[in-house]
């Protein structure tokens, strides 16, 4: 949504027109300078090849009520990726019942008595699995396989992921635009009062509501945005959502993410050197949210990640 300008934002504000440069950060924004995103830039490549990094995705199968088998075996409604870890596992190591009711359906993973599989490291033979969507969502292990419920809009899937691929490794960069102060903006936050959070469509073609306690209003190229923000509470960290002209070329069509924080003064910095190229690109198992209309800029933003090699990205 376009805003008047934010004349009340504070800080650097705008981007630099041609010729010009930006002024020096002040030093409340010092971990915002070159050599904070030079860190920045590396402890996200580091997370993304680590074990938990989204290329070590390998599946995502959805899930209706009723039983479903679990093994390398074709046989099987979910079928596992054949890792050298599962060897020892027989064919249908695992059974994944899905209660009938309404959302959220319980689900339960009952185990083969020969099988082997791990809750907090010690072996299981039947436990109830929570989702991403509770506050202690459950991870169980199969070999390097981990199992993982996600709850999408009230729609459940079971998510593998890979501890020992090595396509995580294989990213050896992720292509940037160069460092630039102007894309150091400073906006404001403006809280929710009332209504319902945002309601937003993902790759997969779910629209369900997502939590968000206010927007971001920030000045970009002299043009005051309001843009959504996805968070359920104001001193976490807050998740944005932004597509621009650079999008379905140098960068990933489905828009760019942002982390932003509200200061205690109700400032925002919005740093568009950190915008970051969504788990989508990296894996075909994920269900990427895409950004909100407002949030949707006819500016090119030559700032942040672009996307990375063809052999590593997933689309």
């Amino acid at each position: 949504m376009v805003t008047a300008a934010c004349t009340s934002c504070g800080g650097p504000g705008e981007i630099a027109r041609p010729g010009e440069e930006a002024p020096p950060l002040p030093d409340q924004l010092a971990e915002f300078r070159e050599s904070g995103h030079r860190k920045w830039r590396q402890d996200r490549l580091e997370a993304l090849r680590g074990p938990e990094g989204w290329p070590s995705v390998v599946g995502l199968h959805w899930l209706s009520p009723g039983s479903h088998s679990i093994g390398a075996g074709p046989e099987n409604r979910i079928v596992l990726p054949e890792v050298p870890s599962l060897a020892g596992q027989p064919p249908t190591f695992a059974t994944l019942v899905v209660e009938e009711g309404s959302p959220p359906a319980r689900v339960w993973l009952e185990v083969q008595p020969e099988a082997e599989v791990l809750l907090n490291g010690r072996s299981i033979r039947r436990s109830e699995l929570h989702s991403d969507a509770t506050p202690t969502p459950t991870i169980v292990s199969a070999g390097s396989l981990s199992l993982r419920l996600i709850d999408r809009g009230g729609e459940l899937a079971l998510r593998i992921r890979d501890l020992d691929s090595p396509r995580g490794e294989a990213l050896e960069e992720i292509p940037s635009w160069e460092y630039r102060r102007d894309l150091v903006l400073v906006g404001r936050f403006e809280e929710r009062t009332a209504g319902p959070g945002l309601m937003l469509e993902n790759v997969v073609g779910q629209v369900y509501e997502h939590p968000s306690v206010g927007d971001v209003v920030v000045e970009i190229a002299g043009v005051g945005y309001r843009l959504g923000a996805v968070g359920a509470a104001r001193d976490e960290p807050l998740l944005l959502i932004i597509a621009d002209q650079t999008n379905g070329d140098e960068t990933y069509s489905g828009g760019r993410y942002l982390s932003a924080e509200v200061r205690a003064d109700g400032s925002v910095v919005v740093d568009l050197n950190r915008l970051y190229n969504p788990p989508c690109v990296f894996t075909a198992y994920a269900t990427c949210p895409l950004p909100p209309a407002g949030n949707r800029l006819p500016v090119r933003i030559e700032g942040g990640e672009k996307l990375p090699d063809r052999g590593v990205a997933s689309k």
